[in-house]
């Protein structure tokens, strides 16, 4: 298919995304492609920054008040929005990137904020509850939700897990296949393992091979 045409298809796609769905807030040169909404709720609210890419990813909003910012140069391919319960929120910062099959679930009217100039490889679950309740003695609720912080410039390597509590400070490396929880870290450390430690400190990392 020649170039243009792809371009004419996405900005159609855009378009018709945007006449959909009016209570989403756009900026400028957004490319919006097989991307949909779905669940139930009032007062659930989008806003994109400029430049930004949504390709293959999903919003459900299971609950009202639901508040979602993705800033400016942003890439999300293959990302789900899960919102569940009230006034829950997830703001990811400018410049950071996702591959595909990465979930961000905030329950409970919890929080997930990502800094800028992130990068998160595929299969990624964050997630700020456990879904279910599990209770003392006593029958009281002991795993209520709490949120999640991601840093600037933080890499994510693939299939890893942030649990609810997760606090990664800037500069971090987040080895594959670990989970990370609320654990205390230093910045520019490479976190890995079952649940993540520091295995390096006072590191750096670049997106380009030098």
């Amino acid at each position: 298919m020649k170039q243009w045409i792809k371009n004419y298809l996405i900005a159609f796609i855009t378009l018709l995304f945007k006449v959909t769905h009016r209570n989403y807030h756009y900026k400028k040169n957004c490319r919006i492609v097989n991307t949909c909404c779905k669940g139930r709720g009032k007062n659930n609210i989008v806003e994109l920054g400029e430049n930004v890419t949504l390709s293959d990813c999903i919003f459900y909003f299971l609950g009202n008040g639901n508040h979602v910012i993705i800033h400016n140069n942003t890439r999300l391919k293959g990302v789900t929005f899960w919102m569940e319960d009230n006034n829950n929120f997830i703001e990811i910062g400018e410049n950071t990137t996702f591959e595909k099959n990465v979930q961000l679930a905030a329950c409970e009217g919890t929080s997930i904020r990502i800094g800028k100039d992130c990068m998160f490889s595929h299969d990624i679950y964050v997630r700020t509850t456990d879904s279910h309740s599990i209770v003392d003695s006593q029958g009281q609720r002991i795993n209520s939700a709490k949120d999640i912080c991601i840093g600037n410039h933080i890499w994510i390597g693939m299939q890893c897990l942030i649990l609810k509590g997760a606090n990664i400070p800037d500069d971090c490396i987040v080895g594959a296949r670990a989970v990370v929880g609320a654990s205390k870290y230093q910045s520019n450390s490479l976190l890995a393992g079952i649940p993540a430690r520091e295995l390096k400190n006072n590191i750096k990392w670049l997106q380009e091979r030098i």
